[in-house]
């Protein structure tokens, strides 16, 4: 049922050791902890598997361009990434998700004369007498 199906890279059984291989590292990189970006998530024992898992995948598929049967050093490579794009697809969430830093950078980046101020800055400022 599987063979008359139409099911590309990295959907077909020969991808299989590169999406176990991912998991593990994806696993593996639970153990990895930096606080100041680890306190941004909430489910940390499942984001940053998922994270590792779906990036090392990702990340395999564009260094083979979806070539059917993988390369045999690709669940190595598979690891390897799972283990450092958790952290690193971490960092760029956490970033990206925190206001201060989207005001920052449209601040940096806008064309006209005036600035965006965050939230917590017209907080602060009317909390004051």
């Amino acid at each position: 049922m599987i063979e008359t199906a139409v099911f590309n890279a990295p959907f077909t059984l020969s991808w299989l050791p590169v999406w176990v291989f991912a998991g593990m590292g994806g696993l593996c990189s639970i153990f990895f902890k930096i606080p100041s970006i680890d306190i941004h998530f909430r489910y940390l024992l499942f984001a940053k598997p998922l994270l590792g898992t779906f990036g090392a995948v990702s990340l395999c598929l564009f260094v083979t361009k979806g070539v059917e049967p993988p390369e045999v050093v690709l669940p190595a490579y598979a690891f390897l990434a799972a283990l450092l794009s958790a952290p690193l697809l971490q960092n760029t969430l956490a970033v990206v998700s925190v206001p201060k830093n989207n005001v920052s950078f449209l601040n940096a980046v806008n064309p006209f004369k005036f600035k965006l101020v965050p939230n917590d800055e017209v907080e602060k400022k009317d909390d004051k007498p």
